[in-house]
């Protein structure tokens, strides 16, 4: 008995692979537009992403590129209580003003450098300035003016003493003893005296005629010059320590 004859299976046909040309383009280069076109696709994406995941952060506490606290807008960017910065955006060699209107160019650190030195940004609060140090000049000299004397003054009559009461009492036992041209005079001593004040008085009207001071041990005067057959008033006080004046005492010259 013959065994039966087994059919080995047919290989498949090759196939003809990938054509040479599509669109009338050679393959490899369409299919490396095709790649192109691909990872453009994929960065949009990624960009799309990042924006909307920089719009959901507004809000969000931040730091700019100057240290100043502040918080994320829609678009990503720092905003502060100085103005809007960007947190990441180096600002070095950008054209920029300082707060005194000096321009300048900024730093990385988005600072306004000015021909004067390191400004704060615009925006920024700056430091406060230093007062100026130095010495004060001295004073020039003076020149010395001159002048024309005043012409001398007229004496005027003394007034008449108003009574006072002081921590003297006035002098008692007063004794007038009239002459033509003059009169002696006396009263009783004080210790406590140092100055004493006399006047004489016309008898009638407030015409002083002696109005006079001596040393408080003295309590004899010579009252002169007096004129013959007139009458006079006298009285005394304690000129210091100021005292209480004395009644008048009147009295008349005699006849020459």
């Amino acid at each position: 008995m013959s065994e039966p004859t087994t059919s080995e299976a047919a290989p498949p046909k090759k196939g003809k692979g990938l054509p040479k040309k599509i669109l009338g383009l050679p393959t490899p280069v369409v299919l490396a537009g095709g790649a192109g076109l691909v990872v453009l696709l994929v960065i949009l994406v990624r960009r799309k992403k990042a924006a909307a995941s920089a719009t959901g952060t507004a809000g969000q506490a931040c730091t700019d590129a100057n240290g100043n606290a502040g918080q994320t807008d829609a678009s990503g960017d720092c905003v502060t209580n100085t103005g809007t910065t960007s947190s990441t955006t180096d600002q070095s060699g950008q054209p920029c003003t300082d707060q005194n209107g000096n321009p300048g160019m900024s730093d990385a650190l988005g600072n306004c450098v000015t021909s004067g030195g390191l400004s704060a940004a615009a925006g920024s609060t700056g430091g406060s300035s230093g007062s100026d140090g130095g010495d004060s000049g001295g004073g020039g000299v003076g020149v010395t003016g001159t002048g024309t004397t005043g012409t001398t003054g007229t004496t005027g009559t003394p007034a008449t003493p108003a009574p006072t009461t002081g921590d003297i009492a006035a002098p008692a036992a007063i004794s007038i003893t009239p002459y033509a041209t003059y009169a002696d005079c006396s009263w009783s001593p004080n210790t406590a005296v140092t100055t004493w004040h006399y006047q004489v008085l016309e008898a009638t009207g407030s015409s002083t005629v002696i109005d006079s001071t001596c040393p408080g041990a003295t309590v004899h005067m010579k009252l002169s010059p007096l004129k013959a057959k007139t009458a006079y008033r006298f009285r005394v006080s304690s000129d210091s320590p100021r005292g209480n004046w004395s009644g008048y005492h009147a009295f008349t010259t005699k006849a020459s």
